[in-house]
Protein backbone atom coordinates (compact mmCIF):
# COMPACT_ATOMS: atom_id res chain seq x y z
CA UNK A 1 0.00 0.00 0.00
CA UNK A 2 1.30 3.00 -1.05
CA UNK A 3 1.82 5.65 1.76
CA UNK A 4 0.67 9.11 1.35
CA UNK A 5 2.92 12.05 2.08
CA UNK A 6 1.73 14.08 5.02
CA UNK A 7 1.76 17.64 5.15
CA UNK A 8 3.26 19.32 8.58
CA UNK A 9 1.42 22.40 9.98
CA UNK A 10 3.58 24.06 12.75
CA UNK A 11 4.38 26.67 14.39
CA UNK A 12 7.92 28.26 14.78
CA UNK A 13 8.55 30.60 17.30
CA UNK A 14 10.65 33.54 16.27
CA UNK A 15 14.04 33.89 17.36
CA UNK A 16 15.14 35.97 19.83
CA UNK A 17 12.35 35.84 21.58
CA UNK A 18 10.52 33.90 24.70
CA UNK A 19 9.34 31.06 22.75
CA UNK A 20 5.41 31.61 23.78
CA UNK A 21 5.51 35.42 22.63
CA UNK A 22 7.84 33.98 19.41
CA UNK A 23 4.71 31.68 18.73
CA UNK A 24 2.48 34.41 18.16
CA UNK A 25 4.40 36.53 16.69
CA UNK A 26 5.07 33.59 14.14
CA UNK A 27 1.52 33.88 13.52
CA UNK A 28 1.12 37.39 12.91
CA UNK A 29 3.71 37.35 10.81
CA UNK A 30 2.03 34.04 8.75
CA UNK A 31 -1.30 35.36 8.57
CA UNK A 32 0.52 38.90 6.87
CA UNK A 33 1.99 36.69 4.15
CA UNK A 34 -0.32 33.85 3.65
CA UNK A 35 -3.10 36.07 3.45
CA UNK A 36 -3.07 39.70 3.66
CA UNK A 37 -0.29 39.93 1.39
CA UNK A 38 -2.22 37.97 -1.37
CA UNK A 39 -5.71 39.56 -0.60
CA UNK A 40 -4.50 42.69 -1.47
CA UNK A 41 -2.11 42.19 -4.13
CA UNK A 42 -2.82 43.78 -7.59
CA UNK A 43 -5.21 45.59 -6.68
CA UNK A 44 -6.17 48.93 -8.50
CA UNK A 45 -6.93 51.80 -6.96
CA UNK A 46 -10.92 51.30 -7.96
CA UNK A 47 -11.38 48.43 -5.80
CA UNK A 48 -9.13 49.48 -2.86
CA UNK A 49 -11.24 52.33 -2.40
CA UNK A 50 -14.74 51.06 -3.24
CA UNK A 51 -16.96 51.59 -0.04
CA UNK A 52 -19.72 48.87 -0.98
CA UNK A 53 -22.87 49.83 -3.25
CA UNK A 54 -24.32 52.34 -0.54
CA UNK A 55 -21.15 53.45 0.10
CA UNK A 56 -21.51 53.16 3.71
CA UNK A 57 -18.89 50.22 3.91
CA UNK A 58 -15.53 50.27 4.97
CA UNK A 59 -13.05 50.06 2.11
CA UNK A 60 -10.44 47.84 1.43
CA UNK A 61 -7.77 50.50 1.68
CA UNK A 62 -9.52 51.83 5.13
CA UNK A 63 -8.66 48.81 6.50
CA UNK A 64 -5.36 48.26 5.67
CA UNK A 65 -4.33 51.64 6.66
CA UNK A 66 -6.64 50.64 10.30
CA UNK A 67 -4.72 46.94 10.54
CA UNK A 68 -0.95 49.33 10.70
CA UNK A 69 -2.73 51.76 12.89
CA UNK A 70 -4.27 49.61 15.55
CA UNK A 71 -0.48 47.24 15.36
CA UNK A 72 1.31 50.05 16.61
CA UNK A 73 -1.23 51.62 18.52
CA UNK A 74 -1.42 48.39 21.22
CA UNK A 75 2.66 48.38 20.95
CA UNK A 76 3.40 52.12 21.99
CA UNK A 77 0.16 52.69 23.95
CA UNK A 78 -0.80 49.95 26.24
CA UNK A 79 2.50 47.81 25.86
CA UNK A 80 5.13 51.16 26.10
CA UNK A 81 2.28 52.74 28.06
CA UNK A 82 2.89 56.24 25.79
CA UNK A 83 0.20 59.13 25.61
CA UNK A 84 1.33 59.63 21.68
CA UNK A 85 3.23 57.78 18.94
CA UNK A 86 6.55 58.62 18.28
CA UNK A 87 7.52 61.97 15.61
CA UNK A 88 9.36 59.65 13.22
CA UNK A 89 6.24 56.94 13.42
CA UNK A 90 3.68 59.68 12.92
CA UNK A 91 3.78 60.73 8.72
CA UNK A 92 2.56 56.89 8.63
CA UNK A 93 -1.16 58.08 10.40
CA UNK A 94 -2.16 61.38 9.04
CA UNK A 95 -5.52 60.02 9.81
CA UNK A 96 -7.37 59.97 13.12
CA UNK A 97 -8.31 56.05 13.77
CA UNK A 98 -12.18 56.87 13.91
CA UNK A 99 -14.64 59.54 13.25
CA UNK A 100 -16.75 61.25 15.31
CA UNK A 101 -19.92 58.81 14.88
CA UNK A 102 -16.97 55.89 15.79
CA UNK A 103 -16.64 54.83 12.34
CA UNK A 104 -13.29 54.00 10.61
CA UNK A 105 -11.80 57.23 9.41
CA UNK A 106 -11.96 56.72 5.45
CA UNK A 107 -8.95 56.54 4.05
CA UNK A 108 -8.97 56.66 -0.25
CA UNK A 109 -7.05 58.16 -3.10
CA UNK A 110 -4.04 55.96 -1.33
CA UNK A 111 -2.27 53.91 -3.59
CA UNK A 112 -1.35 50.30 -3.39
CA UNK A 113 2.19 50.77 -2.61
CA UNK A 114 1.65 53.20 -0.18
CA UNK A 115 -0.17 50.83 1.96
CA UNK A 116 1.68 48.03 1.81
CA UNK A 117 5.38 50.25 2.82
CA UNK A 118 3.02 51.68 6.26
CA UNK A 119 2.15 47.64 6.52
CA UNK A 120 5.67 46.78 6.34
CA UNK A 121 7.32 49.41 8.47
CA UNK A 122 4.77 49.16 11.36
CA UNK A 123 5.18 45.59 11.47
CA UNK A 124 9.40 45.69 11.27
CA UNK A 125 8.99 48.01 14.11
CA UNK A 126 6.42 46.09 16.13
CA UNK A 127 9.33 43.18 16.09
CA UNK A 128 12.08 45.10 16.71
CA UNK A 129 10.60 46.96 19.61
CA UNK A 130 9.89 43.22 21.28
CA UNK A 131 12.86 42.09 20.94
CA UNK A 132 14.75 44.83 22.39
CA UNK A 133 13.02 44.97 25.72
CA UNK A 134 15.97 45.05 28.47
CA UNK A 135 17.00 42.39 30.32
CA UNK A 136 15.19 42.71 33.51
CA UNK A 137 11.95 42.25 32.03
CA UNK A 138 13.28 39.51 30.97
CA UNK A 139 14.90 37.81 33.60
CA UNK A 140 11.68 38.69 35.58
CA UNK A 141 9.32 37.10 33.40
CA UNK A 142 7.70 40.78 33.50
CA UNK A 143 7.30 40.71 29.83
CA UNK A 144 5.97 37.35 29.29
CA UNK A 145 3.15 38.17 31.78
CA UNK A 146 2.29 41.58 30.82
CA UNK A 147 1.85 39.94 27.41
CA UNK A 148 -0.85 37.77 28.56
CA UNK A 149 -2.86 40.03 30.87
CA UNK A 150 -5.79 41.66 28.48
CA UNK A 151 -4.71 45.55 27.65
CA UNK A 152 -6.23 48.32 29.34
CA UNK A 153 -6.05 51.39 27.72
CA UNK A 154 -3.22 53.32 28.57
CA UNK A 155 -5.19 56.37 30.53
CA UNK A 156 -6.86 53.85 32.97
CA UNK A 157 -3.60 52.02 33.35
CA UNK A 158 -2.07 55.49 34.12
CA UNK A 159 -4.94 56.49 37.04
CA UNK A 160 -4.69 53.69 38.41
CA UNK A 161 -1.02 54.45 39.26
CA UNK A 162 -2.40 57.77 40.73
CA UNK A 163 -4.74 55.98 42.92
CA UNK A 164 -2.00 53.44 44.40
CA UNK A 165 -0.10 56.77 45.66
CA UNK A 166 2.47 56.80 43.03
CA UNK A 167 2.89 59.60 40.81
CA UNK A 168 2.09 58.73 36.88
CA UNK A 169 5.22 59.58 35.11
CA UNK A 170 6.23 59.82 31.77
CA UNK A 171 6.11 56.64 29.92
CA UNK A 172 9.12 55.99 28.12
CA UNK A 173 9.98 57.14 24.59
CA UNK A 174 11.47 55.17 21.47
CA UNK A 175 14.09 57.41 19.16
CA UNK A 176 13.27 55.41 16.09
CA UNK A 177 16.57 57.52 14.56
CA UNK A 178 19.62 55.24 13.09
CA UNK A 179 18.04 52.27 14.45
CA UNK A 180 20.95 49.63 14.70
CA UNK A 181 22.90 51.33 17.49
CA UNK A 182 22.47 51.85 21.42
CA UNK A 183 20.98 55.38 20.39
CA UNK A 184 17.97 53.48 17.88
CA UNK A 185 16.77 51.49 20.51
CA UNK A 186 13.53 51.91 22.17
CA UNK A 187 14.09 53.94 25.51
CA UNK A 188 13.02 52.08 28.23
CA UNK A 189 14.71 51.82 31.55
CA UNK A 190 17.19 49.27 32.00
CA UNK A 191 17.99 50.67 35.38
CA UNK A 192 14.78 51.61 37.03
CA UNK A 193 11.46 49.37 36.60
CA UNK A 194 7.91 51.09 36.30
CA UNK A 195 5.94 51.92 39.36
CA UNK A 196 4.19 48.52 40.95
CA UNK A 197 0.68 48.19 39.46
CA UNK A 198 -2.25 46.91 42.01
CA UNK A 199 -4.27 43.62 41.57
CA UNK A 200 -4.40 42.94 37.74
CA UNK A 201 -4.43 39.13 37.48
CA UNK A 202 -0.75 38.25 36.92
CA UNK A 203 0.04 34.45 37.48
CA UNK A 204 -0.72 32.81 40.29
CA UNK A 205 1.76 31.19 42.43
CA UNK A 206 5.31 32.58 40.99
CA UNK A 207 8.21 32.99 43.05
CA UNK A 208 9.55 35.34 40.65
CA UNK A 209 8.66 39.27 41.52
CA UNK A 210 6.97 40.86 38.46
CA UNK A 211 8.04 44.35 38.46
CA UNK A 212 5.01 45.61 36.52
CA UNK A 213 2.68 44.35 38.87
Amino acid sequence: MAETARRELMARPLPGYDPEIGTWLWALEDVRRRYTLRFVDGLDQRTLDWEGPDGRENAIGTLVYHIADVELGWLFYDVLLQTDLPEAVKPDFPYPARGPDGRLTPVLGVPLDVHLGRLERSRRLFLETFRDIPPWCWLAGASLRSWRRAKRPAHCQRRDLGDLGHEPTQPPSVDLQGRGGAAGNPAWSAETPPPPRGGDGGDEGSRTPDPLR
